[in-house]
């Protein structure tokens, strides 16, 4: 797929107001503490009793109020990281021991356990992220598919004209379009099939603006019959990821 050759077209394409299913997209997260979070794994998160500077829950939510991210401490350590999706329901759930992680769901109908104790850190432009094996020929292998990170030249994401050249760029059909943020950080995830006589390999693309440019993150798996399940790998290792600190410059 010649998906860089796609974000090249967008970033010079025009850009028409965002429609409704993105319009989160460049919504920034407030955060906030508190003394509780009520909500299973099949339940919207909901807040209680907010804590101006102590509280073992972090929350990130939107300005209407839906969580899209929360951690829960405990004595000052990360015990658990929860996603959320745009309705406030769980998404991602990473279970940690020691400020490392042990354990990830991905909230399917059918959920999806990974085990993330033989993980390790590894950099890829512009993150750090635990996962399974270092990069191969700028690659990621992890469940059924592999990541692969770059950056491209500054868009806007969230426009239909964003969305249509990457479909074009790459010779796609778009399946899905959302509101996303990495690391807390808004953006929009595509998914993608790629266009053949039967059903393709799928990816799903996340793009967020970065500065002056463009920071994306394909996850490509191949042809499946339950491409949710396939794909959820990926979502793990995007909600593992956190921004690299800025790297001081040369000189002495």
């Amino acid at each position: 797929m010649t998906l860089l050759f796609a974000l090249a077209l967008a970033a010079d394409a025009d850009a028409p107001p965002p429609d409704p299913d993105t319009a989160q997209g460049g919504v920034e997260l407030e955060e906030q503490r508190y003394a509780r979070l009520d909500g299973g794994d099949d339940e919207p998160a909901s807040p209680r009793w907010r804590r101006r500077s102590s509280g073992d829950f972090v929350v990130w939510s939107r300005p209407d109020g839906t969580v899209q991210r929360a951690h829960t401490l405990g004595r000052g350590h990360l015990l658990r990281d929860r996603v959320y999706d745009l309705l406030g329901y769980p998404s991602v759930t990473v279970d940690y021991d020691g400020d490392a992680p042990t354990d990830a769901v991905v909230h399917l109908a059918t959920p999806v356990s990974l085990d993330l104790r033989p993980w390790e850190a590894h950099e890829l432009p512009g993150v750090t992220l635990h996962a399974p094996a270092p990069p191969t020929d700028g690659r990621i292998p992890a469940g059924e598919g592999a990541l692969r990170v770059w950056t491209a030249p500054a868009a806007d994401v969230t426009t239909d004209a964003f969305r249509d050249d990457v479909a074009r760029g790459c010779g796609c059909t778009v399946l899905e379009r959302t509101a996303a943020w990495v690391d807390r950080a808004p953006g929009v995830r595509i998914r993608l099939e790629a266009a053949a006589l039967g059903p393709g390999e799928q990816v799903d693309l996340w793009a967020v603006p970065r500065g002056e440019a463009t920071w994306l993150a394909a996850y490509t798996v191949p042809p499946s019959d339950d491409p949710d399940r396939a794909l959820a790998a990926g979502r793990v290792l995007v909600a593992l990821m956190r921004w690299a600190e800025p790297k001081a410059p040369d000189g002495g």
